[in-house]
């Protein structure tokens, strides 16, 4: 039991359980595939984040009392250079989907999923790395905070 509670205190507490506990499974980098496409679907999901705020930015100026012509002009133009990066993304990850037949095939079985589209199921693929880690159902569950 530790009451301290600090950084070097955690990495100490963490380095004796790891000497002490023998794990079952030792940690494997993903595949360069799976690498590649969590960064493609989390710059996917950045561009997104970017476009709201710069949307609610946009809509914010335009309801203000005396919204300026030159600055509006300047978010519409970011606007349409992020939908334009979304586009050249998505083509990216659907290209590198297409290049792996093995994570082809997983992807249209999935689709046939009602309500899941291609991104969700790239997003779900690229951080579970293909469902690789996965042991149980239970795992795959979003537990409540």
């Amino acid at each position: 039991y530790v009451k301290t509670k600090n950084d070097i205190m955690d990495a100490r507490v963490l380095a004796t359980m790891g000497c002490l506990q023998r794990f079952k499974h030792h940690w494997t980098p993903p595949k360069p595939i799976y690498r590649q496409l969590r960064a493609l679907t989390r710059f996917y999901s950045d561009l997104h984040k970017q476009k709201t705020v710069l949307t609610n930015h946009l809509e914010a100026l335009n309801n203000s009392g005396e919204p300026m012509p030159a600055i509006i002009k300047s978010y519409q133009k970011l606007v349409k250079e992020i939908d334009k990066s979304i586009e050249d993304n998505l083509t990216e990850i659907r290209k590198l989907v297409a290049t792996d037949s093995e994570l082809q095939q997983r992807v249209q079985k999935l689709e046939t999923i009602k309500g899941v589209g291609f991104i969700t199921l790239a997003i779900i693929i690229a951080e579970t790395q293909g469902f690789e880690l996965i042991t149980s159902r239970k795992q795959c569950v979003p537990t409540p905070r």
